[in-house]
């Protein structure tokens, strides 16, 4: 391998995510898209088409103006950031912090996954939804996707205003 990982083969499809969608739907379980972008902090290969083994999902969030991509795995470690090239206008210190705050956004979303996951399973051995819900959400200490995507929109509103 070179060290680019990228695969075309995943498509570059970018669903958006509107308000009658379900909150599956909103926390993007899609793999990361490698167009126009640069990739940095590699460390993850991609399966062989015909490698048939471990499946995982992908948590991705981009920030408002498309410039940084962060995917994470379902553990929340963040494996991929990518960059527009228009990241160039901006300073140092400002790409560090918007690539920090992307990344905590990934990683949240693939808790929140986790929390799906979780109290589906404890639903399916039977227990009732709300408390499924609340022992995943209290006693894991996993965020419900509705308090995830809440908190994204917060700060997508708050920091992103005046770039419409």
């Amino acid at each position: 391998m070179n060290g680019n990982w990228s695969d075309d083969s995943w498509g570059d499809d970018e669903d958006d995510h509107g308000p009658g969608e379900s909150m599956v739907d909103a926390l993007d379980f899609s793999s990361p898209v490698a167009a126009d972008y640069v990739d940095v902090g590699l460390d993850a290969t991609t399966p062989d088409d015909q490698d048939r083994g471990p499946q995982t999902m992908f948590f991705t969030v981009t920030n408002p103006p498309g410039t940084v991509s962060a995917t994470a795995l379902m553990d929340g470690r963040p494996i991929q950031v990518t960059l527009a090239p228009q990241v160039c206008n901006m300073t140092e210190s400002e790409l560090a912090e918007e690539i920090s705050l992307i990344a905590r956004l990934a990683s949240q979303n693939a808790r929140a996954g986790q929390h799906l996951l979780a109290s589906g399973m404890l639903q399916q051995m039977g227990e009732d939804p709300l408390t499924a819900r609340s022992y995943v959400e209290h006693e894991l200490g996993l965020p419900s996707a509705e308090t995830v995507l809440a908190d994204k929109a917060q700060i997508f509103a708050t920091r992103y205003a005046h770039e419409d």
